[in-house]
């Protein structure tokens, strides 16, 4: 626990050292003895009070989801006060890594409370969350007292998902690894099905939706098979990297967004989405965490002769660090 005076408790202080001196040099020391000790009483209640406020704030439940390096997130903290009576005037900070910042605030509470915070965007990387900080000023905004309520949790941030036209811009007009990137398809029909949330107008087929009398869409074949192989080399430059891991990643998310299994290999870490692990999860958090490698490191595994080679380097380019 922290215990500091805020700006308007140093001004309180200078306050009661100039009744103290006025006390000290005229003839009105009763008056001066009766504010002094309003003055005192009046600080003294208003620390206690402020310490009893965060006193009993426990952290039962914190969701951190994952997000991209420009995409804000919402954080969802349950929190819980068993202490009578209610707390009032909390301010809730999160620590990261080095980094603390303020991300709610409640005005009154008590029992339990569900509180959603949305934390700006944060740069790529795995940061643990050591703690969320209680900060209270009630009531009398004199003293600020801080108490750490500690969490366990992770903040991961994985790389950025780019649009389609700076896949193009990055990968290169009429690569065919462009189609698998962007989940582009052929004209090819597979089949029908039910519409599902998601699926673009586009692909409807009125026909069969005005004799079904619900919506149907078209089920089209993807030009580059079933499986999207990727193999990153990390043995490149920052800015290289950067770039072949939002590729990755977009082609990752756009792959599960299409239900088709994901084989990514690199340099120390292979892994492989769908059938017994359907979630990117721990592949997106791998990425967050990513590194480049010195010009000396090992190559990473080889690849099918369709897989898709980050990082993609236009003509002239180099691929050193």
């Amino acid at each position: 626990m922290r215990i500091r005076p805020t700006e308007l408790g140093l001004k309180g202080v200078l306050l009661l050292c100039a009744l103290d001196v006025a006390f000290l040099a005229t003839a009105y020391s009763n008056l001066f003895f009766l504010l002094i000790a309003f003055c005192c009483v009046l600080g003294g209640l208003g620390l206690l009070w402020a310490i009893s406020n965060t006193r009993g704030v426990e952290i039962t439940r914190l969701e951190v989801p994952l997000a991209a390096a420009d995409q804000p997130r919402e954080l969802r903290f349950v929190l819980h006060h068993a202490r009578r009576p209610a707390a009032y005037d909390l301010a809730l900070k999160l620590t990261a890594g080095n980094a603390c910042s303020e991300i709610a605030h409640i005005g009154r509470f008590e029992g339990e409370h569900t509180v959603l915070a949305t934390l700006p965007p944060q740069g790529r990387g795995v940061h643990p969350i050591t703690g969320v900080q209680v900060v209270s000023r009630y009531p009398f905004g004199l003293f600020q007292v801080t108490r750490s309520v500690p969490v366990e949790a992770e903040l991961v941030t994985h790389p950025r998902v780019l649009t389609p036209a700076e896949i193009a811009a990055k990968a290169g007009a009429g690569d065919h690894d462009l189609v698998c990137l962007t989940g582009a398809r052929s004209n090819s029909i597979a089949g029908l099905r039910t519409f599902r949330t998601g699926d673009t107008t586009a692909d409807i087929h009125w026909k069969a939706t005005a004799r079904r009398g619900q919506p149907v869409v078209k089920e089209r074949e993807h030009d580059c098979g079933d499986l999207v192989e990727i193999v990153l080399d990390r043995r490149c430059a920052d800015e290289h990297f950067e770039a072949a891991l939002s590729l990755a990643t977009t082609a990752i998310l756009q792959a599960c967004a299409d239900q088709r299994p994901v084989q990514f290999r690199s340099q120390g870490f292979a892994v492989k989405l769908g059938g017994t692990q359907p979630s990117p999860t721990p592949l997106l958090r791998w990425l967050a965490a990513a590194s480049p490698l010195p010009n000396d490191a090992p190559p990473p595994p080889r690849g099918n002769p369709g897989c898709l080679r980050l990082p993609r380097l236009r003509q002239g380019e180099a691929i050193d660090a």
